[in-house]
């Protein structure tokens, strides 16, 4: 009977969703720019899992730098892209005993969103594919070598974007049709009769290349040299009543 017991405890504390589980370390080579990088990662659900400040710190000398920080206010991870790191390569030698998927919120660029990670011993780690998107990154895959290769010249790319899109004469706009800031400033357009090209990031496309410049709220207007976000009235008059 204590067995069953037992057992049956087992069973059910297995099913707790977020509960500590025993660590598989990541199998998976690192490079960048073809450029072999030790890092250490554990494996979760068929996903790979990389700690945060040792991937800034393999691509600190790259156009992918960033920097990162902790707002204790928030309880926030805070992520400065194009920003020179400053802290160490600190990844313990031996990985830890529990692995915890958990959510925490994410500042990056002071746009605050929410991302999966998984927790070890109070570190925090993620995926390459999230880390590509939110710093601006591209990832390749060779599944019969297991090599992961992170591309940093998609960072270039990226700023020429932002580059083209604030020089646009015409309004541009990403944003999504159930965002009452995106309705309003769509109507305040219209009633003024202002032209403007509206990019709809339900589009995965339109939401990853936003993402990848370093926004992760809406409505984010390029227009006459700068970006504007959210919706003002008043700034919008000054704008375009010049």
């Amino acid at each position: 009977m204590k067995n069953l017991k037992i057992i049956t405890c087992s069973l059910i504390i297995a099913m707790i969703p977020g509960f500590a589980k025993a660590i598989t370390p990541s199998d998976q080579g690192i490079y960048i720019n073809d450029n072999k990088v030790e890092i250490s990662g554990v494996k979760h659900q068929g996903f790979n899992y990389f700690r945060l400040r040792d991937i800034a710190y393999a691509l600190k000398d790259t156009p992918s730098k960033f920097e990162v920080g902790y707002k204790k206010d928030r309880k926030s991870v805070v992520i400065n892209t194009k920003t020179e790191y400053t802290g160490d390569k600190i990844s313990p030698e031996k990985l830890g005993e529990n692995l915890k998927p958990t959510e925490i919120p994410i500042e990056v660029n002071k746009n605050l969103s929410h991302i999966e990670v998984v927790n070890v011993d109070r570190y925090n780690y993620f995926r390459l594919r999230d880390l590509a998107v939110l710093v601006g990154f591209e990832i390749k895959y060779n599944p019969e070598n297991k090599k992961v290769e992170i591309i940093t010249e998609k960072e270039n790319e990226d700023e020429d974007l932002v580059t083209k899109l604030k020089k646009s004469k015409t309004p541009i706009i990403y944003g999504r049709d159930s965002c009452p800031a995106c309705i309003k400033l769509k109507a305040y357009l219209d009633k003024n009769k202002i032209e403007y090209e509206f990019r709809s990031t339900e589009e995965p496309k339109n939401k990853d290349e936003l993402i990848s410049m370093g926004f992760n709220s809406v409505p984010q207007m390029f227009y006459d040299g700068k970006v504007y976000g959210g919706y003002n009235e008043d700034e919008l008059k000054r704008i375009f009543e010049k």
